[in-house]
């Protein structure tokens, strides 16, 4: 009897008590009560903004000249197209970024270091929360 009790009560203690949130939860499907994670909150506050002025070539369907990886959805849309693309995010390692490799291209000038810095930052912060 008491080899039972024992038993139970090791496979109790063990036992899931909860759940574990995912740490971006904000997929885009409208639920504004979502927590977005702090890299996410820095796509949208500070690179959202720079990148929108791609949009003109750079959004709509997939296509490779120019690359779209803005895709079609808008400036709602980015960060879920622009996280899907490995080659433009560099696996959030900046130094592989096209995002940030590109440079000046068809009359359009390269990042400031000031803008480049802002995306740096937040393909780290990116890295950090990605497994």
């Amino acid at each position: 009897m008491n080899r039972t009790a024992l038993v139970l009560a090791v496979l109790l203690v063990g036992a899931c008590v909860g759940h574990l949130e995912p740490l971006d939860d904000d997929t885009g499907t409208g639920d504004d009560d979502a927590p977005a994670s702090a890299a996410r909150q820095m796509f949208d506050d500070d690179v959202a903004p720079l990148i929108a002025a791609c949009a003109g070539c750079h959004s709509g369907a997939a296509g490779s000249q120019p690359l779209k990886f803005l895709g079609t959805g808008g400036a709602a849309g980015y960060y879920a197209a622009i996280t899907a693309q490995a080659s433009v995010v560099g696996s959030w390692v900046p130094a592989n970024a096209s995002l940030l490799t590109k440079g000046a291209h068809q009359g359009v000038p390269a990042w400031s270091t000031a803008q480049n810095d802002t995306i740096t930052m937040w393909l780290l912060a990116e890295a950090d929360e990605r497994p």
